[in-house]
């Protein structure tokens, strides 16, 4: 299965054309895909379902901008997502820090300011990025259920929290499981304790990583960042 190459994504709340223009321009510089939303009620209705490893808020928009920074951290989806304060005083660029921003852009900054802020935080929107990276995987996956027998299942993605997988045995919402899974390329079985998040008529269904012993999460997060590597572009080498 063909795996589409994995960029970073950054969510930028401004309604200037000019500063949405430059800061885009340098995104596009260090390979990071941006999204615009004019105010903070579209960036929030984006950010419920979509996932950004940096948001971007221009502090001019008004009050509404530290609001949104400081909702930001109580949103389990992008709660350890970076936040860039882009500011024109000295006085908001604190208030943003206070509210919770993670990096400040002047408003009037030249090019090659920003490129070096944006590659100062690049290496942790990649770590962010990979928190959460699922891996398209279709292997053999034994579960037991209970006191019922060890059945055999197929994956369809994996991560560090979980996995998604196809059964032909019912499966309902809040089963504690014990999985067994053998990562490809390697040679013994995964063990670990996992909880039913969700399933669908068609025998699909999602499952959460509860416990597994140290070496083991060790070798799935390992064998997860390896494959991570082999999707993600390289960071630009030609930037000041």
């Amino acid at each position: 299965m063909p795996i589409e190459p994995i960029t970073t994504r950054a969510l930028l709340v401004c309604r200037d054309i000019q500063t949405s223009e430059m800061l885009c321009h340098c995104a596009q510089q260090m390979g990071i895909e941006i999204e615009i939303c004019p105010n903070t009620p579209s960036a929030t209705r984006k950010l419920c379902h979509n996932k950004f490893e940096a948001i971007i808020v221009d502090l001019v928009i008004g009050p509404a901008a530290l609001d949104f920074i400081t909702k930001l951290h109580g949103m389990n989806s992008h709660k350890k997502a970076l936040v860039f304060a882009v500011s024109d005083t000295e006085e908001r660029t604190k208030a943003a820090f206070q509210a919770g921003a993670t990096f400040s852009l002047e408003k009037h900054a030249l090019p090659m300011t920003i490129l070096r802020t944006l590659r100062a935080a690049y290496p942790m929107m990649v770590a962010e990025r990979r928190r959460y990276f699922r891996y398209p995987l279709d292997t053999a996956v034994f579960i037991k259920n209970g006191a019922s027998p060890e059945f055999r299942a197929r994956s369809v993605n994996l991560s560090e929290a979980g996995i998604a997988i196809i059964s032909n045995e019912p499966l309902n919402s809040g089963d504690r499981i014990q999985m067994r899974l053998c990562l490809p390329d390697t040679a013994d079985f995964l063990i670990i304790a996992a909880d039913v998040c969700w399933t669908k008529p068609e025998g699909q269904a999602g499952i959460q990583f509860q416990h597994m012993l140290p070496a083991v999460k060790e070798r799935l997060q390992n064998w997860l960042a390896a494959r991570f590597d082999e999707c993600t572009q390289p960071l630009p080498a030609k930037l000041p």
